[in-house]
């Protein structure tokens, strides 16, 4: 993919500039917070204008498609089996809609609802908070209802959220590279770890109450530099793809908005800086650069083969109702419907796995209205809070295990 690691990383801001940044955000932002946000914004998109200048025109998802495609055409093969996990999903579909007769086999996994997200954003925006903020709303709800398995705010686990946040921001936890962590930290760091559904329930209760306790917590873990490679082409791909409507008014009035609809993550995360997907408006607003690398054209991808969809009803980073869309977008678009939490469906139900496997190599689809409901429950074997991630790349993309 263009503009990472050696095929040209894109530099934004520096490892020093990103963790003034987050490590000055709070988890409770204060008056002002959106003007900041709005400045970092601007301050990020000169940035990458000034580093990456040469660059960032040209990492938008419809030369990346074209690249895949060169790929294709280098290893000698007619037509091309995909699989897209997130993003990769909109890379897919992108890549569907310019070669669809080059299309053997494509499974979309955690879609996008390829027009909103790139001509609509602030919409798409708003159910990206919603969701996240209702995956995040469900754990606490599941810590009321099962204190003892969770371990975390005794009944009454928003309450001890809201007031870790706080904690927090006032006195921060020093960390071993000499960081604070505040409750931004904790804020960012379970935006990424929510991803791994209800298996994770249990040691995400045990992390925040270690917070609590001012000990050692994987929510307590600021940003690092790999984090920070990440972020930023993470964002210039976003701000090359999408088009965001030019006023300020619009921008400050939108993104405050999307921050209280999402009272518990939406603050931090909405009124911080430029870092992942939810925050990207302040930036992307005031991009400095062309958009030639840009997708622009119709999604149906007509003539395709049959393109399976992946999508996971409790989905906080890729909502249910996009992976709906899409399906719907493409002209042969096929929906497999997994029934739980998490981000993204393959590897984390057998059912969806199996049935997705059996159809790259076969080619047989699901039956229409398919729907896999074996989520794994909290507090099964198989995961520990050691092997969880803290690289972003992983937390966002989980790991086969």
């Amino acid at each position: 993919m263009r503009g990472v690691k050696r095929s040209g990383q894109v530099e934004c801001w520096n490892d020093q500039e990103y963790s003034a940044a987050v490590d000055g955000a709070r988890g409770v932002p204060g008056p002002g917070a959106l003007q900041e946000a709005v400045r970092q914004g601007l301050e990020f998109a000169r940035a990458c204008r000034q580093r990456s200048g040469e660059l960032v025109p040209f990492v938008g998802t419809g030369s990346n498609a074209k690249d895949i495609d060169l790929l294709r055409r280098a290893l000698g093969e007619q037509a091309l089996s995909f699989y897209g996990r997130s993003f990769g999903s909109y890379v897919g579909t992108v890549y569907a809609a310019q070669f669809p007769e080059r299309v053997r086999a494509m499974v979309l996994d955690g879609g996008y609802d390829p027009r909103r997200y790139a001509d609509v954003p602030y919409a798409y925006d708003a159910a990206q908070f919603v969701a996240l903020d209702a995956a995040v709303g469900r754990f606490l709800d599941w810590c009321a209802r099962e204190a003892a398995a969770c371990g975390f705010g005794e009944g009454r686990p928003r309450e001890a959220f809201e007031a870790l946040k706080r904690a927090l921001d006032a006195d921060p936890v020093i960390t071993a590279s000499g960081r604070p962590a505040t409750g931004y930290t904790l804020a960012y760091r379970l935006m990424f770890n929510i991803n791994a559904g209800k298996v994770i329930w249990p040691e995400l209760g045990q992390a925040l109450r270690a917070a609590q306790a001012r000990q050692g917590s994987f929510l307590l873990s600021p940003p690092s530099p790999a984090s920070f490679d990440f972020l930023n082409v993470n964002l210039a791909v976003e701000c090359a793809d999408r088009v965001y409507p030019t006023s300020r008014v619009l921008l400050g009035g939108l993104v405050g908005a999307h921050a209280a609809a999402a009272p518990l993550l939406g603050g931090p995360i909405g009124l911080g800086p430029p870092t992942y997907d939810h925050n990207h408006a302040p930036a992307c607003v005031q991009w400095q650069a062309e958009r030639p690398s840009r997708y622009a054209g119709s999604y149906r991808a007509a003539g395709s083969a049959p393109i399976l969809v992946l999508g996971t009803t409790g989905d906080p980073d890729t909502p249910y109702q996009d992976s709906v869309a899409l399906a719907g977008t493409l002209e042969n678009g096929r929906l497999l419907t997994f029934a739980g939490e998490g981000h993204t469906a393959y590897n984390r139900s057998a059912c969806v796995s199996s049935l997705a496997t059996e159809y790259l190599a076969t080619l047989a689809l699901p039956a229409r209205g398919t729907v896999c409901a074996d989520e794994t429950p909290p507090g099964s074997p198989g995961l520990r809070a050691s092997e969880l991630a803290v690289d972003e790349t992983r937390d966002v993309i989980p790991a086969l295990r």
